[in-house]
């Protein structure tokens, strides 16, 4: 069994639409949909863990369009689910700010909160980062990672191929 947003469908039935797609047995009723195949799904997580790889980051996701998690390696939220939608809606409506005040379209936001862990305040830093199909969310468990520079580089090679 697979899981796709909030819905539990078997894994044969997700394995059979990808093949069917690539295959290009199904045409319509697609006008808008994506099907990542397995191959590109695997690129995707290997992105991802390359950059998990940075010292400091707890995890990265990558978030659709809709707000759907497309991939994640992040494990610290009880829900991802909701987690990608308010990404993905911090985003918009960040995005919608820049360009009401003529600032341009929104590439990549940091953020740094506070959070109180077993009675023990934490700063982490959050990167939010506009990508071809949604966005790329990188979480770190520190208010500053050693090599910023690299990894504000890695995520927009990851998000936008640059």
């Amino acid at each position: 069994m697979r899981t796709i947003g909030k819905l539990l469908i078997d894994s044969q039935d997700v394995d059979n639409i990808i093949k069917k797609v690539e295959a290009g047995n199904i045409t319509v009723n697609l006008p808008s949909a994506r099907v990542i195949s397995a191959v590109h799904g695997e690129g995707i997580q290997s992105l991802l863990d390359s950059i998990d790889d940075h010292n400091g980051v707890a995890g990265s996701m990558l978030i659709g369009g809709d707000g759907l998690v497309i991939a994640s390696t992040y494990t610290g939220a009880a829900d991802r689910d909701t987690l990608g939608v308010l990404a993905h809606g911090l985003m918009g409506n960040s995005n919608l700010a820049t360009l009401r005040f003529d600032l341009g379209k929104l590439d990549q936001m940091i953020l740094t909160s506070v959070i109180t862990d077993n009675n023990h305040r934490k700063k982490i830093t959050t990167i939010l980062t506009d990508a071809e199909v949604g966005a790329l969310a990188v979480f770190i468990d520190s208010p500053l990672v050693v090599s910023l520079d690299e990894l504000l580089g890695q995520l927009s090679t990851v998000a936008r191929g640059e």
